[in-house]
């Protein structure tokens, strides 16, 4: 999921679990600019931050590795 700021991280969230119940495996985009940012989807919203421009290898292990738990969820089909 990609938000723009804190606003926008919060009610994506709030959306995807309220009315899709659809989790989110991280958040990425002008909201993890900064710790500021980071720290606040960590921290408040407990959801993983990873800049996509600064830590593109940590936010592809991380969705990878929800594609690869997901897969083996289904019995590898």
């Amino acid at each position: 999921m990609a938000a723009p700021d804190p606003v926008g991280c919060w009610g994506a969230r709030e959306l995807m679990t309220r009315d899709f119940s659809l989790p989110i495996t991280l958040i990425t985009g002008p909201a993890t600019d900064n710790s500021v940012g980071r720290d606040y989807i960590t921290a408040s919203l407990r959801l993983p931050a990873h800049n996509a421009r600064r830590d593109a290898e940590g936010m592809v292990d991380r969705v990878r590795n929800a594609l690869e738990a997901w897969h083996a969820g289904r019995g590898g089909k």
